[in-house]
């Protein structure tokens, strides 16, 4: 396995643990450092203690929403990359956008596909 991901850290936000245990596993084995989340609350404490090169939220999760992560997270961070994703959403692409997503796309993405995009914006913040 390529160790594409090597020293890249990631913020992992999903309420559905199974889909969460299987991406951080999967990103780990590509040699990223992933901590999860499983809610925007819980995200946003864990962002504001450490320092990720990307966050990648669900939209769709109890208590607070990807969207209302992104703005929160927005307040005091422009740069870091945001990466938005659901399988559906009460938002348009426009307004995710709008909030400071980086990007946003629909669930599932194939694991490769998500990867690609890791690399690209960690490698275009740097």
């Amino acid at each position: 396995m390529k160790e594409q991901l090597k020293d890249i850290s990631i913020l992992l936000v999903d309420d559905e643990a199974d889909l969460l245990t299987m991406t951080k596993a999967r990103l780990e084995l590509d040699g990223a450092q992933v901590q999860e989340a499983s809610n925007g609350e819980e995200a946003f404490e864990l962002f504001q203690k450490n320092q990720y090169d990307i966050v990648i939220t669900d939209i769709r999760m109890p208590k607070m929403d990807g969207c209302q992560l992104t703005q929160k997270i927005r307040e005091t961070d422009l740069k870091t990359p945001i990466i938005c994703m659901s399988g559906f959403s009460d938002y348009d692409n426009t307004e995710i956008l709008k909030l400071g997503a980086t990007e946003s796309f629909c669930k599932p993405l194939p694991i490769s596909d998500l990867i690609d995009k890791i690399m690209h914006h960690t490698q275009a913040s740097a």
